[in-house]
């Protein structure tokens, strides 16, 4: 991302956190249809992100393409990004979709969902990589509206509204790619958007409510940051816990430490 994006995204996201602009899962969703005209023709992103054209130009542009199509606020959101600049039209698609999610985690924040929505996107992310032919079964659909469907059979019901539409939109839009890595991206996104990083905590056994707290408080003392934590468990750690934030690893799992004593005994 260059630093122009990062600058546009940065003052995007705090016209979002501002209450100015009236997000809901409407609202995210019709983000995701503008990603998607934006995707499709490469001409009409190249226009809004030109830095050498006229704003008022820009956005009689937005508006003759959108208006009546997509919610006014809608149009008047995507016309504010077109007045920043962008250092190239695939990274104003990207950065929009990247907005787009964290529009989705706001709402469930509003609501105090937000801790269920991260957990259950880093959940289905899991399913998407530990079963292939679910991974495969996806892009052999040959339409959005029946992938969407065969999405909506396994999770509708099941997770928050919020989270169904990021994995619907993840899978209806795989193209070639690992459905679980985009879940995995939009994970992280949704637990940045209230200043929090992500933890990966992996334990043999599920934690109580009260271990997660106190699991969550633990690391946060450890690291020195706010954290969301997503939970794996694996039978095959034996014991312990392994926490990843970033690039940066505790890992105290019963496994690993056998390992390493096993290795100490052959030295």
């Amino acid at each position: 991302m260059g630093s122009a994006t990062r600058e546009s995204v940065a003052a995007a996201r705090a016209e979002l956190a501002s209450g100015a602009v009236p997000i809901s899962l409407e609202f995210a969703e019709e983000l995701f249809a503008v990603v998607d005209a934006f995707s499709a023709v490469p001409q009409l992103r190249a226009r809004l992100a030109d830095p050498s054209s006229e704003v008022d130009e820009k956005a009689a542009l937005a508006r003759r393409v959108f208006g009546g199509k997509i919610d006014d606020a809608v149009v008047d959101f995507v016309i504010s990004l077109t007045k920043t600049r962008w250092s190239s039209p695939r990274q104003l698609t990207n950065g929009l979709r990247d907005l787009a999610v964290e529009t989705l985690a706001r709402v469930a924040s509003a609501r105090g969902a937000l801790e269920t929505v991260t957990q259950q996107l880093f959940e289905a992310s899991r399913i998407f990589a530990k079963n292939r032919d679910l991974q495969l079964a996806i892009p052999s659909v040959r339409t959005n509206t029946r992938a969407g469907e065969l999405v909506d059979s396994l999770f509708a019901g099941k997770v928050e509204p919020e989270a169904l539409a990021l994995i619907r939109y993840a899978a209806t839009h795989n193209r070639g790619g690992s459905i679980a890595s985009v879940l995995t991206d939009f994970v992280a996104i949704a637990a940045e958007t209230d200043g929090r990083a992500l933890a990966l905590v992996t334990t043999a056994h599920p934690l109580t409510p009260a271990q997660q707290k106190k699991m969550v408080s633990g690391l946060e003392s450890e690291f020195g940051e706010k954290l969301h934590a997503a939970y794996i468990v694996d039978e095959e750690v034996l014991g312990g816990v392994r926490a990843e934030i970033g690039s940066q690893v505790i890992d105290a799992t019963t496994r690993t430490r056998l390992s390493e004593l096993r290795a100490a005994l052959t030295q």
